[in-house]
Order: structure tokens, then sequence, then C-alpha cells
């Protein structure tokens, strides 16, 4: 049979496709009724293609390949359901050489049961490959001749056996006894409620087929032909009942055999287990004799439905991993994805695998890369770990699947099943059998690298297998039909279990327990037992059989057996509470991030993977896990020049950064119209709503279809762009699923085949589809679907503190229903204060004076000179002091001359020439060195002019500087001498006067310069960027300080604008003035302030942080309280002098210059560096003899160098030596060593070397 494969895309299994899509000569063929049929199928065909269809084509292909595959699916063509797939079982290969496009492929579908088809080439996805060919095909509207052949079939076919389960038959059965005995019940492995029995009869399914039944017994069956059934029996439970209304049950089994060549399959082997229905019946035996009578009991395995489900974790990653092997459980981090199976319990499970990493640098991205290959995908293992063994008891290979994305992320997906699996308590890992490879590598790469991986698993179906227990006595009868044992002081003497063929035990007058196929036997020797089922999957339907003897007071021996049939009940539905929380925010729904710049990127539509690595800096946002967003956006800005002819519309695309998904567009949703001076800038305007974004990170951008046009070009010339969006509406939507267990504690519902049927609140009762219906509560509104997914939003604050309660109702598959409650509470945001820490650079400064010095002593008065001469050198000096803890910098001396001619008529004429010298006298121990600190030529003239030919003056300053740069006087004993000669042309008398000028420093006190620094408390600006929290409830918040007269004032904002302090005194300009320690804070009712640092404050009194404390309030009580600390970092320079300072409550800086400065730490707090900061000291000096003092901050420490290596330790990083302290000492248990200060481009070997220089205590 030959015919035309049609191609149909988004086609996966038990989905429904349009059957009118398939073609009209499509390969079709029939399964007859009581049939099945395992057919085999061959795909060949070509389609002839233009060399520019061929090219395009190829450019489809994913990643380059040669070729593409696609699916081969069984379509029935009455319901268009797709009943089986074959992945990948067609090749699509292009032909360059011959122009045309090849099919090629087969596949072999088994237990196609009665009805009518159709083969399809197909494709689970919309997109991909299969659907690029489409869509060229299509474009170029060529035919696809695409050929499906059936080369081989073979039909099972199977014919009706009859029967009468009340009569004995030629095949050993018994027939059932009892006074007009007739069947009234009859049940099976699928339908396990019993059905009635009447005289016209019943039609019941089993597993292989089906059982017609009529009141007298009487019976017909037909099996449906399944190859598969051979070898299996279909077991039905019937109940009789007789004339007094006395009922029995018993077994009819029909097992399934194979029959001739031409499909007679089916046997009519039929089998019942008969019993009484005189449950009054009795036997006796003689006194010498003992007979064993054969019982029999019934125990139950319980289905479970979905009792696992909803239930998620994190998931460890683990390497040399493999079956049955041992691993180290304190591998598995803490929160692993960890599960229980109830003891008497086996749970089949499936779980969805899904998460990422997030790959920081490109560098990191590229190694990544790298590392996966060319797939740019790894496979690893889901393995299950017994928590108490560290044994790994089942593992799903391949089932784990690791990509790079191009967004800079690493995503992890996959799905993993698991069967039969036993009680115990469970941990699942991410796992590869090899511990070398791709995997670990991968695990080492993200370690080193810091990057964190968050990856979790959510079970996603479950089914557990609960077993019952059951009791009774093999020595007695029993309700259901089964004789006492006869005999006398009769005693259960062994027993094995004959189904999992065990050894025989011996009970030895105790009690014994023995492990059958499908549970394990507690018996007595009293004949008391009791059986517990094992809940393993697949016992249903199926006997466990023990062997037991029974021993009279003679020693007579009897054997006979004790059947368990182990039946089924599937778990009723239950539904059980739920609750969630749904937390109002303060700005109600809005994201936190409000707004930010957006980019253009060309050839992006809905549903596509984007495969181009997206810019670092476009609009992001995340919506939390737990919840949904309506996000309503707005985009404006502009490009430097535009190059459209007209306004043309573009798309606002959303992308999911974590999958690399297109998952919403705005369709032409931005307008750029050319505006300005010959339209030489393009305005970019719009906006939209993106509605019921699920939890996930986001980013939106420009785009269109295409990669040409527009945004193409803009791309390509380059051009630069400005264009941003905002935030300008959001909705918060919080979810759930009332069917699932959640991370709360509630307990998922449990049932077959649950499905939510219907929801009320108050009176109103909506029934519950696919799709969804909405039901408003008083609070807010809440949409629920029937697979039990829900999503609900608040009305706003109103609600706070209360419940909208809605009563849910669901269905099994059976019909049976329950109902229960989801409660919606409606909680306020709490508000959360965060610290702020507002950081300023505090320079100092030294307080300086105008100098001037006494100097008559240099003074020449009235000297005379004869004409032609030079007088004898004459010196004169001055001695000084500049005080301790004082400088003098920018000295000068300026000398005056004067002169009067004494005798002739000639013009005065004099020179005066000399050295001016400044000398230090500098004492150590007792000994006094002078040193020339300064000296200057002088040279001054008298000349006579014709207005005043006998007498002239000439002044000169003399600034003292050495090399240009000006002296700086450190204090200390000073002479300054002058040593001069006058030669006078004409005879004459001259007088010389001095006086000295500079600026004194005051060196033994640093004050602060005044400066700002502005943030704001409540946005956290300025103050490493961590907002505050604002209650949803937020009604102000109150700031505590002083006021100017040093009286403890608190200040508290209200929501409605108004300011007031204790007093109920109001603001002025609705700003608080708040004065600390060291300076005066203003601030507004939107947290914005200014601190302004006072000037003059000696830094030996700052020996706190400057603090302010404010509270967030809320209109229901609550508050949350905080501190916003001025962190100062004071700059402290020293002087020529030897300075003595003092470290302050903050992290200072010390550039202290030349001289033997001591930088001494006062004990300030009972913390481990004594409330003092962690210092800096720039020019630390070992030779000029510089010096720490930290003996304030040592605790019992004796004074001696030899021991202040307990305390103090040196270590040298980068260049610098630190220093740090153990304020208790190494055997101290209150403190711990810290960081107090270090010495930057300093290297100190040892604290010896310190010590033994006489630099530190």
């Amino acid at each position: 049979m030959t015919g035309t494969a049609s191609q149909l895309l988004g086609v996966s299994l038990l989905n429904t496709v349009d059957v009118s899509l398939l073609a009209a000569n499509s390969t079709k063929f029939s399964v007859s009724e009581g049939t099945t049929e395992d057919v085999t199928i061959a795909v060949t065909g070509s389609t002839l293609l233009s060399l520019q269809s061929v090219l395009a084509l190829v450019g489809q292909l994913v990643g380059g390949a040669s070729s593409i595959t696609a699916d081969l699916s069984i379509v029935n063509t009455d319901t268009g359901e797709v009943v089986q797939i074959i992945p990948d079982a067609v090749s699509l290969t292009p032909s360059l050489a011959l122009l045309n496009l090849v099919y090629s492929g087969s596949a072999t579908f088994s237990d196609l049961p009665a009805g009518n088809y159709a083969v399809v080439v197909s494709s689970p996805q919309a997109s991909g490959g299969l659907a690029a060919v489409v869509d060229e095909l299509a474009s170029a509207n060529l035919l696809s001749v695409a050929q499906a052949t059936i080369t081989d079939s073979t039909q099972y076919t199977s014919t009706a056996i009859a029967g009468n389960v009340l009569v004995a038959d030629a095949g050993g059965d018994v027939a059932d006894t009892g006074d007009g005995i007739t069947v009234s019940k009859i049940a099976s492995s699928v339908q396990t409620t019993p059905l009635d029995v009447t005289a016209a009869g019943v039609v019941i399914n089993g597993l292989y087929g089906q059982l017609t039944i009529h009141a007298d017994g009487s019976y017909t069956y037909k099996a449906t032909g399944d190859a598969d059934a051979v070898g299996q029996a279909d077991i039905f439970t019937y109940t009789i009942v007789d004339a007094d209304g006395d009922t029995a049950t018993a077994t009819l089994t029909i097992n399934i055999v194979a029959g001739s060549d031409i499909g007679e399959s089916d046997a009519d082997a039929d089998s019942d287990s008969d019993s009484d229905s005189d449950s009054d019946s009795d036997s006796d035996s003689d006194s010498d004799s003992v007979e064993a009578i054969p019982d029999t009991n019934s125990s139950e395995v319980v289905q479970q439905y979905g009792n696992l489900n909803g239930t998620e974790g994190n998931l460890s990653q683990l390497v040399g991993v493999s079956l049955l092997s041992t691993i180290n459980v304190s591998l598995l981090s803490g929160s692993s994805f960890r599960f229980n199976v109830d003891n008497n319990t086996t749970e089949d499970m499936t779980v969805d695998v899904s998460g990422v990493s997030l790959l920081s640098t490109a560098g990191l991205l590229t190694s990544i890369v790298n590392l996966l290959g060319a797939g740019n995908t790894l496979t690893a293992d889901l393995s299950v770990i017994d928590i108490a063994t560290g044994r790994v008891v089942a593992i799903d290979a391949g089932s784990v699947s690791i990509s790079a994305t191009l967004l800079g992320g690493l995503v992890y997906s996959g799905t993993a099943s698991f069967e039969n699996l036993p009680a115990g308590s469970y941990a699942l890992a991410i796992s590869s059998p090899n511990s070398d490879g791709v995997l670990v590598s991968l695990i080492n790469t993200l370690a080193g690298a810091g990057v964190a991986t968050f990856v979790e698993a959510t079970v996603t179906d479950s089914l557990g297998y609960s077993g019952s227990t059951v009791t009774g006595n093999v020595l007695e009868g029993s309700d259901n039909g089964d004789m006492a044992d006869s005999g006398t002081d009769l005693t259960v003497t062994s027993v094995t279990a004959t189904t999992a063929a065990g050894e025989t035990f011996s009970v030895n007058g105790g009690t014994i327990s023995v492990t059958g196929a499908y549970g394990v036997l507690t018996i007595n020797a009293d004949g008391s037992y009791s059986y517990q089922a094992s809940g393993k999957a697949g016992s249903a339907g199926n006997a466990d059989v023990f062997t037991y003897t029974i021993t009279d007071g003679n020693g007579l021996q009897s054997t006979t057996t004790l059947t368990i049939n182990i039946g089924q009940e599937v778990e009723t539905a239950q539904a059980n509470p739920d609750t969630q929380a749904y937390y109002v925010g303060n700005v109600e729904d809005n994201l936190d991030i409000q707004g930010g710049n957006v980019v253009q990127v060309a050839g992006l539509s809905l549903l596509n993977t984007v495969n181009v690595a997206l810019p670092t800096n476009g609009f992001k946002f995340v919506v939390a896990e737990g919840t949904e967003q309506d996000v309503t956006l707005g985009v404006s800005g502009s490009t430097a020049l535009s190059i459209a002819l007209g306004a043309v519309t573009l798309d606002l695309i959303l992308i999911n950064t974590d999958t690399n998904q297109i998952v919403g567009v705005i369709k032409d949703g931005i307008t750029a119209t050319p505006t300005g001076f010959l339209g030489l800038s393009l305005e970019y305007a719009g906006g939209g709503e993106f509605e019921r974004i699920g939890a996930g990170n986001y980013m939106v951008v420009i785009s269109s279809p295409t990669t040409e046009g527009l945004i193409g070009s803009i791309l390509n010339l380059n051009l630069g762009t400005s264009i941003s969006m905002e935030v300008t509406d959001s909705t918060k939507y919080v979810t759930g699923n009332v069917l699932h267990t959640d991370s709360d504690g509630d307990v998922g519902d449990t049932g077959n085949g649950i499905t939510v049927s219907s929801i009320q609140f108050g009176s109103q009762i909506e029934t519950v589809t696919a799709g969804g219906v909405t039901i408003n509560g008083t609070y807010g509104t809440l949409i629920i679907k029937s697979d039990g997914s829900y999503s609900y939003h608040a009305n706003g604050t109103t609600g706070v503190g209360q419940s909208d309660v809605f009563t849910y109702t669901i269905t099994d598959g059976l019909g049976h229903t329950s109902s229960t409650t989801l409660t919606m509470n409606i909680e306020s945001t709490p508000p959360v204060a965060v610290d702020d820490i507002a950081s300023l650079s505090a320079a100092t400064a030294m307080q300086s004076v105008t100098w001037t010095q006494s100097v008559s002593n240099l003074a020449v008065p009235n000297t005379a000179v004869a004409a032609n001469a030079t007088s004898a050198a004459k010196v004169t000096s001055q001695n000084f002091t500049i005080a301790e803890g004082r400088e003098v910098d920018g000295a000068s001396i300026t000398l005056n001359l004067s002169g009067n001619r004494t005798s002739g008529l000639s013009l005065l004429n004099g020179d005066l020439s000399g050295t001016v010298s400044l000398i230090h006298h500098v004492t150590v121990d007792g000994v006094t060195t002078d040193v020339t600190v300064w000296t200057s030529s002088l040279t001054m003239a008298l000349d006579g002019s014709l207005l005043s030919p006998s007498s002239d003056t000439d002044t000169v300053t003399l600034n003292m500087v050495n090399g240009g740069i000006p002296l700086q006087l450190a204090a200390g004993d000073y002479t300054l001498s002058i040593s001069h000669t006058m030669h006078a042309g004409t005879a004459l008398s001259y007088n010389l006067s001095a006086s000295v000028a500079g600026t004194e420093i005051h060196t033994d006190a640093h004050l602060t310069v005044g400066q700002s620094v502005a943030g704001n408390i409540l946005d956290g600006s300025d103050a490493n960027g961590t907002p505050d929290t604002l209650g949803s409830l937020h009604s102000g918040f109150t700031i505590s300080g002083e006021n100017n007269l040093g009286i403890a004032t608190n200040w508290t904002f209200h929501s409605d604008g108004t300011v007031t302090n204790d007093t109920g005194t109001s603001a002025s300009n609705g700003n608080a003035v708040l004065y600390g320690e060291y300076g005066i804070l203003t601030i507004n009712g939107q947290g914005g302030y200014t601190y302004q640092l006072n000037g003059g404050v000696n830094t030996d009194a700052i020996t706190s942080k400057e603090t302010f404390t404010y509270t967030l309030i809320s209109s229901d009580g609550g508050s949350s309280t905080a501190n916003l600390t001025i962190d100062l970092h004071p700059q402290i320079a020293g002087s020529v002098n030897d300075d003595s300072v003092h470290s302050t409550a903050y992290d200072d800086t010390f550039s202290m210059g030349v001289g033997a400065d001591t930088l001494v730490y006062n004990l300030l707090a009972d913390d481990n560096t004594g409330g003092n900061g962690s210092d800096i000291w720039s020019d630390f000096s070992v030779a000029q003899g510089d010096h720490i003092d930290v003996s304030a901050l040592l605790v019992g420490w004796n004074g001696s160098s030899d021991t202040l290596g307990n305390y103090i330790t040196l270590s040298y990083v980068g260049g610098n030596t630190v220093v740090s302290i153990d304020r208790d000492g190494t055997g101290g248990n209150t403190h711990q060593p810290a960081t107090l200060i270090t010495l930057q481009g300093v290297h100190i070997n040892s604290l010896d070397e310190l010590i033994d220089t006489n630099n530190s205590n």
C-alpha cells in the first residue's frame, strides 16, 4: 500500500490534529474490529527545487548540518488523535548536485488497535528544521512528493470462548454449591467497583478483553487480539448468592495463549475458584486423624495518585555515580531535593528538571562553550540516592540536558521517570558515572569562577502503591467460607512461601515471619496470622500462596495452603485544604525596576529562539517565583540621524533570558517618526502591555520580523540611539496549584485523574474549565483552571488582615467528588529599613595665624663711612624660639636701609652687600648642633638724586626658600644673623633695621574642613544603593537626633506630608534639622538628606561614629528601624614637627610628613579594634623614628616587648605591611584578631625589627 505522506508541525503523542490538513491521497489503512496490527512503513520521494530554494533551505538547516530529521506519526482519521510517533525516523537531505530534496526512512508501529489511520511526516515543534522546509516549499510554491509505503504487516485476531462459572467443566473446575445460587456481582482489575449481574447479562472490561456474564453463570469472553497479551491472565472476581441471601466470592481466570498461524490467539482455558455459599457448613473429623483445609484471604494495594505531585527542591551535582554504588551523603547540599516513600509502599514518579547558572563574564561563557564542544550541549543522569545508606537505587541515564546560551546562561532541562521505588528516604542528584570528563570539568569551572548554580526538580506525576494488612486464623473457619482444620490440640509447625519459592521455616511454638512474593506473612503456632502487602506495583490480581503444616497432639500432621489474593483499590478523590498568602505592596504591585535603556535587535518574532548575543545594557526585569505580572511599558527616545522616508512601526519583543525564548510580542507597538530640521532625527514613541508573565528573568527589545529595513540599517550604520523605557503600571498575581503539595505545607489532593470541577464563593458557583474561570472574592479576584492551577490578585490594601475563602470541588475518573477550601490571606508587606552608610572623605587642616617676631638686635644705627671707603664687616644677630606644637611657614625678612651725605656736594652714593642666614639649634641627647637652614645674599644701595641729593632709602624683602620651596620651620631655637659691609662713594651715615613675618601653624590640633554629603535613606542612594521596603500600610517615618540646644528630639514625617516633633511643633519648609556630634543633618519627607560637616572639629574628639536612627512606621503598628551612619574617613596630614595624633572611630588616612611622629590608639569601645577603625599610614618611616602606640588597647599586657608578639602580628600584602591586633592576646577568648592599620609601601620583616628600632609600643 503506497500513498503520499502529509507533513504537519506541532504534532505530539495523543494530541489532536486537523485531519482536513491531510493530503487527499495520503497513505491510509484500517485495522479491523477485534484485531491489532503491527505495520512497517518506508518513506521515499523527493522534491525538485530551484538553485535559490536549495541554498535558502540549506541555510535554514540547524547548525549547518547536511540533513535534518523528522518524526513519522500515525493519525486516527476518525478522531484526529495522534496514536503513535517514531521520533527522527525520516531524513530530509538536500542535494545541490541534483537540485532536489530527498526523503528517506522507515519505522515499525506495534499493537495498533482497531481504527482508520493515515501516515504523517511530523515535528513536535512549530519551528525548527522541518518548519523551515515546509515554509520554504510553500513560499516557492513547490510540491513535496514524499511517499509512504507499508512494507510489512502482521495482524492479531481473537475468537470468543464461552463457559459457566457455576458448573463443573472438562478442564477440572469444580462446580459452585448452594441452594438456588446465582451470580450477583462481577468486578475486574479495570472495573474495581463490582457491577450488578442480571439475567440479561452485564458487560465488563478486563485487562486484555471483554467478558459478558449472566446471572445463571454463563459467560462469553472476547480478547482484544493484542499480541502483548499472550502469556497473561485476565482475572474477574464474582459473587454468588443463594436462596437464603448468603454470599460467597470466587475468581474466574482467563489465560491468554497463542493460537494457530491464522491468528486464533485466544485460549479457552478458564478456571474459577469455587466456594460454598452455605455459610453455616461445617465438617467433623475422627479423633485419630488430622486434616488441614485450604484457607484464603484478601489483601489490597491502594493506588495513591499524585501523592508526591508538586514536591520540589534543588539538585546537587555528583560524579562517579553508578547504580547500586554508595556515595557520601554529606556531599549533598542542605537544600537537596528530598522525598519519602512510606512503609509498605512503592512509588512511581516523574520529575521535571530546570535551572540556570548565570555566566557573569564573556570569558567564562567562552570557556563553557569550548568545554561543551560542537553540540553546545551535555547530557547527565538523574539519580535517586537512599539518604540512610548512601546507596544509589535508581538512575535515569541521559535524562538531563545542560547547554550554554548566547545570553550568558547555562540552562539545565529534562524529564526523568522512576518506578517501584521501595519505602525509604531519598534525595535526587544530577550525576555522571565518570569521575572525570566534561561534567567534572564543568563543575570545577563553575566552582572556580564562584558561579552559583540553581537547578530545581519538581515532581509532575506520581503514583504510590500502598499495601494493606489482613488478619485471620488458619485453624479456624472464616466468614468467607473457609472451613476449620480438624484435629485435637492443633498447632502450626512449619510454613513455606510457595509463590516465592522460599525455604521452609519452623514455627517452634512461637511466631515467625515469612516473606512471600507480594508481602510478609507473620504467623503464630496457634494459627493466628497477619499479612502485610508490600504495595509492589503490579501485584494486584496475583496471589501469595503459603504452604503450612499442622500437627495434632499425637504428632499426626497434615499440610495445605493459605492463599492471599491481592486485590486493588483505587484511592478515591480526596481534597485537602490549601492556604496562600498575598502580600500587598506599598506601591501596589509595581516591579522594582522603573526605567532603563532599551536596545534594538533585528529579525525577531513570536516563539522564535534568540540566537544572537543580546546586549548587557538592555531593559531587564524579574518576576518573582510564585507570581505572575501584567506589565505596561512606555518607550521614548531618538536616533542621531533619520534614514526613513516616513514614519514606520516596530515591534516590542519580550524575551525570557533563562530560556532564550521570545514569549511575547506587541505588534507595531512602537512608532518611529522623522522630526527636526530636514528630518535628521528619528523619534521613538509607544509602548503596550504584556499580560500574565510567569516567574523568570526577562529583557524587552525593539525589533522587527526581518533583519532588513529600518532597524537593520540603524545597526549596520552604527547610528547612535538613545531610547528609554519605563514601567508605567504593573499588576501582580500570586500563583499556585490546589492539587499539588507545596513548600508551605499544603498537602496535595489525591485521586485517580482528579480535576477541579467547580469553585464557589458565597452563593456564586462556577464550573471550572480547562481554560479557566474567574470568580470574585470580597478582597480580590481568583482565576482557576481544571488542572488546579490558579492565580489571585488582591484589590489593594483594603483587605489587609482579611481572607478570601473559596470552596472548590475535585472529581476523579470514577466520578467521585471531594470538596475543600482555598484560603487567600491578604497580608501587609512589613516595612524593612536597611542601614545606610554615607561616605565622606573628611579633609582636615591645622589652625594658622600671622607670625611676627621682634628682631631689634639686627638693627645697625647711625654708622659713618668715609668717602671712597669700605666699612669693616658688621655682624648682627637675633635669637628667637618657635614654641612646641607650632610650625612657621612662609617666613620672610624685610630690611630697611636709610642714609645721609655727611660732606661734599656730590650725590649721595653707597652700596651695602652681605649675607643673611638662619641657624636652627638642634639638641639631641643633650648635644646641640647648629644647622644652617637658610642663607641668602644681601644687596642694597643709597643713591642721591637731583631732587634729594643728600639722602636716600632702600627696602629689600627676602623670602626664606630653598630651591624655590618655602621653609617650614619646626618648633625650636633659631638665630637669624646679618653680616654686611658698606662701600661709600661719598662720606655718609646709614641706618639698617629689619622685621620678620610668616604664618604660624598650630600642629597639635587637626581640625575638620566644612563639607557636605547628600543621599536618601529610603531609596538607599549614595549609601550602597540598597532601598528600604515600605510596608503596604506605610504611614511615614521617624528620625531622632538633637535640636540646636542639644535636647534629644524625634521628628516624624507623616504620609499626609506634615512633619512634627515630640512636642507637636511643625517643621518649616517640610524639612527637619537635626544636630549631630560633628555636623547638621537636614532631611525631607521623601527621605532625601544633606549632612553638613562642621568645620573646626578636632579629630581627637571624634571618638564615635556620627549616627542618626530612623524608623519606618505602618498604620497597623508595624515598624522597622535602621541607622544612617556618616562615614567620615578623616584625612590627617602632619607637620615638620614630631607630631602626636590620635586615631578616630573611623577608617583614617595619615600622611604625617617628616619628623618622628607618633600615632596613639585610645580605647574608644570594647570591640576587636577598641572602637578604632582600620587605618592607613601612607608615609610611615622607620628611619624617621615614626611610632605606633597601642598600649591602651591591650588587655592584660605586662608592658614587656617580649610578650608583645602575643597581641600584634605583621603580614606583608601587596607591598604593604598590615598590622593586626588581638586585644586579649593569643590565649584570650573575648576578642578576635583584626586589622588595625596598613603601612603603605613599607616592608617590615618582623615585629622584632619594629621593636628593636624602638619604633612601637
